[in-house]
């Protein structure tokens, strides 16, 4: 039987706050050990015998296996304690949903974000620093504006209002870029538009075929 507590590296100001929430959401007990910020100090602290990337957070779990990366270990949270609902049910649509927004984050705004304030860590010379940083902004600009419209949705009974509504949301995804309709962001953008801004009828939930509205990205239940 297993009797090992769960044991969380990490620091201040880091991604392992969100591992804290998830465990106090659970309402789990754990030990916490603050890994210092420099790598020399953590690597003898003997840190890099729990992850060898020296990053954090990383989880050691109650049969002493250890994990590293933050999204890994919010999920097995979840699913190690199913009745606090961190996540929906393993197998679930709504699961998928939930999997697939969790890793957008990662791998999009996450990694965009580290280059964006650490961009010294992304090049050799230092005077590419300022071009780094500037690319990450508009990198992770354009995927926040994508996630917010991926987010919005609406239903019109009249087609012409549909269409105006995703026209003018269009407009402003455009305007805040500062691209024009050719751009592949705003051929993205008016694709999510064309899913997520639909004629129909709100209070059947149908559209005028009689079919139910279903949004492609919607999480319901």
């Amino acid at each position: 039987m297993i009797s090992g507590r769960y044991r969380l590296y990490g620091r201040n100001a880091t991604g392992s706050a969100a591992v804290e929430a998830a465990f106090a959401e659970a309402g789990v007990d754990y030990d916490l050990v603050d890994v210092p910020r420099n790598a020399g100090e953590a690597a003898a602290a003997g840190y890099l015998a729990v992850n060898p990337r020296g990053q954090v957070p990383a989880l050691v779990l109650p049969d002493g296996t250890a994990i590293a990366e933050g999204t890994a270990i919010l999920l097995h949270i979840a699913d190690a304690f199913p009745a606090s609902r961190l996540a929906p049910p393993p197998g679930s649509f709504a699961r998928a949903h939930h999997d697939r927004w969790l890793l957008f984050l990662q791998a999009n705004i996450y990694e965009g974000e580290l280059r964006r304030y650490y961009p010294d860590r992304y090049t050799a010379d230092p005077v590419c620093t300022e071009n780094v940083r500037a690319a990450a902004e508009d990198y992770v600009k354009r995927h926040y504006a994508l996630f917010a419209l991926m987010c919005t949705y609406g239903i019109e009974l009249l087609s012409d209002n549909a269409e105006e509504c995703r026209h003018n949301l269009a407009e402003v995804f455009n305007t805040f870029l500062g691209i024009d309709d050719n751009d592949e962001w705003a051929q993205a953008a008016r694709a999510v538009l064309e899913g997520n801004i639909v004629q129909g009828d709100a209070l059947t939930m149908t559209v005028p075929g009689g079919r139910p509205i279903t949004f492609p990205e919607l999480i319901t239940g």
